[in-house]
């Protein structure tokens, strides 16, 4: 008896053992198909999060880029610009005075 429910056992898939257990069995069966089907989701989360990371990465070199490009070189001649009007404001007082 033993050796002919091995052979069973290993002939048969495991939904079919499962299913031979009744209702043990189709609860087992749908605990499992519930735990894939979470993992499932919680990994195309995972992968979704991962796509989102990577554009926002992108995104914030596109904008250090401009930075670095363009906002950089505005500043600077914004500073050339005040230091020439100190020069300026400083001077006005000795022009004054004369």
């Amino acid at each position: 008896m033993l050796g002919m429910y091995l052979i069973v056992l290993a002939v048969s898939s495991p939904q079919d053992v499962l299913l031979q257990y009744g209702a043990l069995g189709v609860l087992s069966l749908i605990l499992i198909y519930a735990v894939n089907k979470l993992f499932q989701q919680q990994v195309k989360a995972h992968e979704r999060d991962i796509a989102r990371a990577d554009r926002a990465e992108e995104q914030l070199k596109e904008l250090n880029k401009l930075v670095r490009e363009q906002l950089i070189v505005e500043l600077t001649r914004a500073t050339d610009v005040l230091g020439r009007a100190i020069a300026l404001f400083s001077e006005a007082p000795r022009r004054d005075r004369r």
